[in-house]
């Protein structure tokens, strides 16, 4: 199995209950439930397709910069039926090619440690919400039980991958996205404890 099949199959098999969790925060947190949503670093998908199942009225746009991961993510769309739903492509966070105010919603989760310029990532990220629009980006594991059983499930298969996610992350410290959004004008809640993680929940201005 390649390095890619792995994650995948990590994703689907042993992450997989934590999607739901995070995506009826997502939901519950943006009061966001239709119209455009695209999904940053979309992996296979999984994140994206929660949110797209506990809220039937969104269409779903899905960017990677991985040809396998948009594979992956367009297979599974088949596989749910929502391949008149989606569309993914490959695409960059550093220079998303969307027109501005494209999207109502716009979520990533697990992607933002591999950004190379994190301020630039999220000045995209804002350009590209419509008026009104929400973003929800950060990562975690949901609430500290699923935490605590996907550590003990990797560390079974020999995987240190909270370790090394940790050290290799170009993540800044939170007041520096504070910084930003207070630069922005734009409202902001911050989501940090240890059982779900950290997460940005940003508006763009008012419809």
């Amino acid at each position: 199995m390649d390095q890619y099949k792995e994650y995948d199959f990590i994703a689907e098999n042993i992450f997989y209950p934590i999607y739901e969790d995070i995506a009826a925060a997502i939901l519950k947190r943006t009061g966001i439930t239709k119209g455009e949503m695209l999904d940053i670093g979309c992996g296979g998908g999984h994140m994206g397709f929660a949110v797209m199942k506990l809220a039937p009225s969104f269409k779903g746009t899905f960017i990677d910069i991985r040809p396998d991961a948009i594979n992956l993510t367009l297979n599974r769309a088949i596989s749910l039926g929502f391949e008149n739903r989606c569309s993914a492509f490959l695409g960059n966070v550093d220079h998303l090619s969307f027109k501005d105010n494209s999207f109502d919603l716009v979520i990533s989760r697990g992607s933002m440690p591999f950004w190379e310029n994190q301020l630039t990532a999220f000045k995209e990220i804002y350009r590209i919400l419509s008026p009104g629009g929400k973003a929800y980006i950060g990562g975690g594991l949901g609430n500290a039980k699923f935490q605590a059983r996907i550590k003990e499930q990797m560390e079974s298969m020999g995987k240190n991958t909270f370790q090394k996610s940790r050290k290799d992350s170009k993540a800044l410290p939170t007041q520096d996205y504070i910084d930003l959004f207070s630069s922005l004008g734009c409202t902001y809640e911050i989501f940090e404890n240890n059982g779900e993680g950290r997460w940005f929940l940003f508006v763009k201005g008012e419809k």
